[in-house]
This record gives C-alpha cells, structure tokens and sequence, in this order.
C-alpha cells in the first residue's frame, strides 16, 4: 500500500501548486494561473463516474481483474498525460495546457476511486488501518517528490525534464499492481446492475448507505472532522508568516514535519489495532483540540521559534493520525457491494466540505484576530467528541 500512496501523492501537486510555480516562472500573471484551479474539477467531482470502476470492463486489461485493470488504466493515464503536460506549456496556447491539465486530473481522481476500493475489497477489517496507514505515508512520500523535490531539481534539469522523471514514478505503481493479487470480488454481478446512469449510482448511494446507517451523524462527523484538518492544513502556514516567520524559518520546520506526518500515521495503525475505531477518533478530537490550543498560545507568543517548530511537528503529527483514522472510518462503513461508489462519495463530501471550511474560515478572519480564531476552531473537534459517541452508541446498527 505503501507504493500505491507514492503514485497517488505524486500527481496532485503537479497540477496545483508546484505547476503554478511554473506557470509563473513562465510569465503568466496571478490571475491566469489561478483561474487553472478549475480545470482540477474532477478530484472534487469524483464520485460521478466512481460506478464505472466496480461495474464497467476495460477491453483487454480486465483480464488482469476489476480493479487491477482500473489502476493500469489510471496509472498509464497519468503518467502519459504527464509526460504530455510537460511538452505543452512552454510550447503552446494556454488551452491545449488547459486541456491536459484536466486529462492529468481525470486520471488521478480515477486512481483514487480505484485505490480507495481495492485497499477496502483487499485487506481485511483487522488489516485497514495499516493499510490506510502505509497509504498516507506513501501520498506524503508522493506529495514530498512533487513539491519541495520538483522544485529543487526544476532549478537543475528544468521543468519539462522534471514533469517527465516525476511521470516516470507510476511505473513503480503499475509494477507493484501486477505482482500483487486481485481482490475476490464481493459487488454484484453485471446483470444485477444494468444502468451506469447518474440516477442508479443515487439510488445505490440511498439504499446501501442511507438506509442502514445513522447516516445524518456520520455525515456530521466527516463535516466536523474536515473542520479541524482542513484549519490545520489551510491556515497554519498563513498565520505563521502573517505573525512575522519568514518562508525559511518555516520551511526548517517544515522538514521536520514531513517526518512527523509518516509518525503519525504509523501510530493511528496501530492505535486503532489496539484500542479499535471508536476510541482512536475521540483521541483524535482530542489531539486536534491540543494542536489548537498550541495555536492560541502561538498567537500570543508570536516570536517564539521553538514553539513554532512544535505548533508545526504537532500538526502534521496530528493530521498524519487523523487521516488514517478517517480513512478507516471509510473503509469500515462501505457497503462491500458498492465499495467504490460509496468511498468515493464519502472522499468527495469530505473534500467539498474542506472547500466551504476553507472559504467559511476566510470570512471569520476578516472579523476576528488570529486568538480569537483559533478559540472558535476549538468548538469543531469539542462537538465531535459526542457525534462519535453517538454514532457508536449502538454499534450494530452503524456497522
């Protein structure tokens, strides 16, 4: 799973932040480089065509198995859309760049559906918080290679050259798809499912999910959740340089992050082996309410490196345990008919959520200071503390 998180992490910088870099040392003006935020669309939209990956055949590779044959697909998809990206830019108009950039980000998405439900239908319920581990260490490994490593080596090889070699990387994904076996198929059969249209994927979504689950509540939850992670991921970096810590005391900490992330991932696997579900996201309210309560102090104390450098570790600490737990939460709530469907719409919702919290948290900046701020994202992961009571307070009605 590991491998499978590397391919995964490295194609989303390479369409966000790390292009945008390009594009401005290429000349283009904030506005024109911004306005390419759209053409990633289908990372949020995702679920839309999610059904395709449990129930639709790929002519030849679907020798190789359902979902194996779905990750070569998306993997060569990325890697030559890639490499395709990496010759338009400096060559033609703004369209045609436009238009790659959104076959590499159709290509990811689909990736991500097909991981998500081959690492549910391929481990057992014993084996899914390790593997949602490995999983986010390996996306911080991909995340790593396409941000701080693309721009380092871009400033020896060049951009294109860069592109090209970061491609290149799916290679080590479609290697560890083929040597690795095929799920045993528990969805349902394709004369059961006779409709790929819009329509059917809702009337599954209702029916396995909605129906059978305190749906309501676990919805909250991931709203919630997403309340203190996207907070954490959004606004750290920009409250510490709008508190006076230039990019290159950060990124020093910054390193030491990176490590801290993969650690915490690590010990949310085996929390969650050892203390179950449940337990593991009350811990990781908590935590989320410790990381803000450094943020509050941070505020007060905004010059202090060496609590800088811990409000940083921690974060990523934090967010590297409460990714793997919310990722298990998936894989422990989908319906073993429909996994693709369902994990995908739950990825979608908690990344439509992190767009409205990102936007909401930018008009409460305008109206409060930094303390101020902190102190009310500190209610988020206090009243996720009894949505999880809730949600498990009969546990076989949730399961």
């Amino acid at each position: 799973m590991l491998f499978f998180g590397i391919s995964a992490g490295v194609p989303y910088l390479l369409i966000t932040s790390t292009f945008y870099q390009w594009l401005l040392e290429e000349g283009l003006s904030q506005a024109v480089i911004t306005s390419f935020a759209i053409y990633t669309l289908p990372l949020s939209i995702k679920f839309l065509w999610a059904h395709w990956v449990d129930h639709l055949k790929i002519p030849i590779l679907h020798r190789l198995g359902q979902y194996k044959s779905w990750l070569i697909f998306s993997q060569l998809g990325v890697m030559g859309s890639l490499i395709l990206l990496s010759q338009v830019v400096e060559n033609e108009t703004l369209y045609i760049t436009a238009g790659v950039v959104l076959l590499v980000s159709f290509f990811t998405a689909t990736q991500d559906i097909t991981l998500g439900a081959y690492r549910v239908t391929m481990l057992t319920k014993e084996q899914q918080a390790f593997g949602s581990s490995q999983i986010v260490i390996g996306y911080r490994v991909g995340i790593l290679l396409s941000g701080g490593g693309a721009l380092y080596a871009s400033g020896i090889w060049g951009w294109s050259m860069v592109y090209v070699l970061l491609a290149l990387v799916q290679i080590q994904g479609i290697i560890t798809v083929l040597i690795n076996p095929e799920p045993q198929s528990q969805g349902t059969s394709q004369k059961r499912i006779k409709s790929y249209q819009l329509n059917r994927v809702i009337y599954v979504l209702y029916k396995e999910f909605f129906t059978k689950t305190k749906w309501a509540l676990f919805l909250t939850y991931i709203f919630l959740f997403k309340f203190g992670d996207a907070t954490l991921n959004t606004f750290t970096w920009i409250f510490l340089r709008n508190v006076g810590f230039t990019k290159e005391e950060i990124s020093v900490s910054v390193s030491l992050g990176f490590f801290a992330n993969a650690i915490g991932a690590a010990i949310a696997g085996t929390v969650i082996h050892k203390l179950k579900i449940k337990n593991s996201l009350l811990i990781t309210a908590g935590l989320q309410m410790v990381v803000f309560l450094t943020l509050w102090i941070q505020a007060a104390y905004p010059k202090d490196h060496t609590l800088m450098t811990i409000t940083i570790v921690l974060e990523n600490l934090v967010c590297g345990f409460a990714a793997t737990c919310v990722y298990t939460l998936f894989a422990f709530k989908v319906s073993k008919r429909f996994v693709a469907i369902q994990y995908t719409f739950f990825a979608s919702f908690a990344s439509f959520s992190k767009v409205i919290i990102a936007t909401l948290g930018g008009f409460l900046l305008t109206r409060y200071q930094w303390p101020e701020f902190f102190a009310l994202m500190f209610i988020a992961p206090l009243l996720s503390l009894v949505v999880i009571y809730q949600l498990h307070k009969h546990p076989k009605k949730t399961d």
